[in-house]
């Protein structure tokens, strides 16, 4: 059932995120992650010409002090319900993103995503390659184990794909709709 997760992820985000490296453990725990504000809130990709069908919607929300709900998909399509936070690894920020849509452990499984905010408010993305040499077919036993890993290599050409870009939609509020009652 792993697999429904990774499938579920490149599925939706057909192409942008494809090869991303998937684990069983976190890069590092949550324990030092911090809420960035900046990020709260709804983003839509902005389009290359050459990029197919619509723009993938993220959604994140603040969870608690250290972590984020984050959800994403295409308008039409299934969104990937997560959790997520942020830890430093040199001068990137990585997000650790768990699914969470699932109730088997199997399936609660991580990507990982170099992020930061460009001076004009831009959101970049950069999913970790699960393709790329380093990390083909490896596993790591710890969080530790991945975070010594990374510090190695976080700026080794290849390890993130290609930048992604969201611009955030600045007239549109989170919030929970209230039914009427009947």
């Amino acid at each position: 059932m792993r697999q429904v997760w990774l499938i579920a992820v490149a599925a939706v985000l057909v192409g942008t995120f494809s090869g991303c490296y998937e684990s069983n453990v976190p890069m590092a725990t949550s324990e030092k992650s911090t809420i960035d504000s900046k990020l709260v809130g709804l983003w839509r990709q902005v389009l290359d010409e050459e990029d197919k069908g619509g723009p993938t919607l993220l959604i994140v929300a603040k969870l608690n002090e250290r972590e984020y709900v984050a959800s994403w998909g295409q308008e039409d399509d299934d969104a990937t319900l997560t959790r997520a936070y942020s830890v430093k690894v040199g001068d990137a920020d990585i997000m650790n993103v768990q699914n969470i849509a699932s109730d088997l452990d199997e399936e609660r499984t991580y990507v990982f995503f170099k992020h930061k905010i460009s001076a004009d408010g831009l959101l970049v993305v950069q999913i970790l390659n699960g393709n790329d040499d380093l990390l083909d077919d490896k596993e790591f036993a710890t969080p530790a184990e991945f975070m010594d890993f990374m510090k190695k290599h976080v700026n080794e050409a290849g390890l993130f794909n290609e930048p992604i870009t969201f611009k955030k939609n600045e007239n549109l509020e989170l919030r929970i709709a209230e039914r009427e009652e009947e």
